[in-house]
């Protein structure tokens, strides 16, 4: 099985909690240092908590092969968000960054922002499923307008509203090189609209959004629209629920 694994370049270990216990996840951690082979690594859902994780983020600033980590579903919190942002400042290899349910709140954002300034190397980041808020929404929209990397953004099931989400759709409008955000199931609102009515204006690049379930009020609705009318790339918008 191992021989599989490592001739398919990925390393599987989803579920079973097999690196749980943090000396697990150390030991897995320092054999991956020098491990030339592996492209995708999947640890989702071992519960590593922040130790794991800023285990894991220790030796993704060596390694130099893999491209894809997924840590989702982990518990990594600020403690593990602090540890990846400061391996994403030096990282020049990882491609794809999946952080989906780790309980990542607004001092995560604090990290995770700079790091986006200073990282070009990710493309595609998943942070959904977690607790960021107004401040992460602020903090995350200032750094997007910076972020020359970043190709997907999924911020689906967190809790960005009012001048956060606005923020965010600020620095979305900035933003001229993603192509996909999903921002579905947070709480946008009328003020958050109105911020991506005017963003979908300036963006000439984004192709893909979705703003479902976002309590977008009729008066949203039309800022989006009017949004459409000037834009001329964007080829998805989900507006539903």
């Amino acid at each position: 099985m191992i021989v599989t694994i490592i001739t398919n370049k990925v390393l599987n270990i989803r579920h079973p909690g097999l690196v749980v216990y943090l000396q697990g996840t150390k030991a897995l951690a320092v054999s991956l240092v020098t491990n030339t082979s592996i492209r995708r690594l999947n640890l989702q859902d071992n519960w590593m908590e922040g130790m794991g994780g800023a285990a894991v983020a220790k030796m993704l600033k060596e390694n130099r092969h893999i491209t894809e980590v997924d840590l989702s579903d982990n518990n990594l919190g600020d403690f593990g968000a602090r540890a990846i942002s400061a391996m994403l400042k030096v990282n020049t290899t990882l491609v794809r960054l999946h952080l989906s349910g780790n309980r990542l709140t607004d001092q995560s954002a604090e990290c995770l922002g700079p790091a986006l300034v200073t990282n070009s190397t990710l493309q595609h980041l998943d942070l959904s499923h977690n607790a960021l808020g107004d401040h992460a929404g602020r903090t995350l929209g200032d750094c997007l307008s910076e972020n020359t990397g970043l190709r997907s953004l999924c911020l689906v099931w967190n809790c960005i509203r009012g001048r956060g989400a606005a923020r965010l759709a600020n620095g979305l409008g900035g933003n001229v090189f993603l192509r996909t955000v999903d921002l579905s199931c947070n709480y946008f609102g009328k003020e958050g609209a109105i911020a991506l009515g005017q963003a979908l204006k300036e963006n000439n690049m984004l192709e893909e959004l979705n703003v479902s379930n976002n309590q977008i009020p009729p008066e949203g609705a039309i800022h989006l629209a009017l949004g459409l009318r000037v834009n001329k790339t964007i080829k998805l918008l989900n507006v539903s629920w």
